[in-house]
């Protein structure tokens, strides 16, 4: 069993973290700036950006500037914004098409009042518990029922939530159903969702997406040709657009993603994009 050793390294105030930057070879025209960045995104958050454009000891690549390392983090921080804005459309639609096909199948209190539900009962009880929706509090004044209906319910569960009802306690025919929507077979729809989940979380706490390996990984069909299969960001932008075709069939996202790349001069094969990604980017907005 290999010995850990102690972390030692001390914290260091702004003026020696530029010090240090610059002794690593970065070039700084402007030390106000750099400031203004180190106070304002953190010296740890930037550095998971330094990292292609630094050798193995941590020195940069020659002619590696401040912009260069602003451009890959605004490039990465407006990517999380455009995935945000898609996914919030993609979870929306799935939870419609979860209350739709479960309320007409079993009734509005069908969560609570099924069987095949009950394992769920104390993640429901705690949302509620905690939930401060003035909606909620409206139901309980004016209804004896012990749950307010499934639409309501749904509006105090996570994505995550839903995904779990979807997967541990729908029958076979109810996740048919409901992916029958979308075009795409129960379990690659899960699948794809739950891949979609870490994208949105990812999102949702800033961090670094450009070039992460999602561990998620989805499940293998040969219907889709374009996926890898491999945990790169690309897949996952595939299986947002082809949802979005159905979901919001006017968004252009595909080409908001191709403007974005270019506009920052990015290497896509540093994302896992194959090296004809703009094709396939065409032939999935015509379909």
């Amino acid at each position: 069993m290999t010995r850990k050793k102690l972390y030692i390294k001390e914290a260091l105030n702004i003026v020696d973290q530029i010090k240090l930057l610059k002794k690593r070879g970065l070039i700084v025209h402007n030390e106000e700036e750099i400031k203004h960045y180190l106070n304002n995104i953190s010296y740890y958050h930037l550095s998971a950006y330094f990292k292609p454009y630094q050798n193995s000891d941590d020195s940069f690549l020659d002619k590696t500037t401040l912009n260069t390392i602003l451009d890959l983090y605004f490039f990465d921080r407006k990517l999380r914004l455009l995935f945000t804005d898609a996914l919030e459309r993609i979870e929306k639609s799935f939870k419609t098409q979860f209350i739709y096909h479960l309320s007409l199948k079993y009734g509005s209190h069908c969560l609570t009042k099924n069987r095949i539900f009950e394992k769920h009962k104390t993640k429901i009880d705690d949302c509620l518990k905690y939930s401060k929706e003035p909606f909620l509090r409206e139901f309980s004044e004016k209804y004896s029922n012990e749950y307010p209906p499934l639409w309501m319910l749904s509006e105090t569960l996570s994505f995550g939530d839903i995904l779990n009802i979807y997967s541990r306690s729908l029958e076979k025919k109810e996740k048919r159903e409901i992916a029958r929507y979308y075009d795409i077979h129960w379990r690659y729809l899960y699948s794809w969702l739950e891949n979609l989940r870490e994208i949105r979380n990812i999102c949702a706490h800033y961090s670094r997406l450009w070039n992460k390996k999602i561990t998620k990984y989805l499940k293998q069909t040969k219907e889709y040709e374009y996926l890898q299969y491999n945990g790169n960001i690309f897949d996952s932008i595939i299986i947002t657009a082809i949802l979005l075709r159905k979901v919001s069939p006017t968004y252009k996202w595909l080409e908001e993603i191709t403007k974005l790349i270019k506009e920052y001069s990015i290497k896509t094969h540093k994302m896992g994009f194959p090296s004809e990604w703009e094709e396939i980017f065409k032939n999935i907005q015509k379909l």
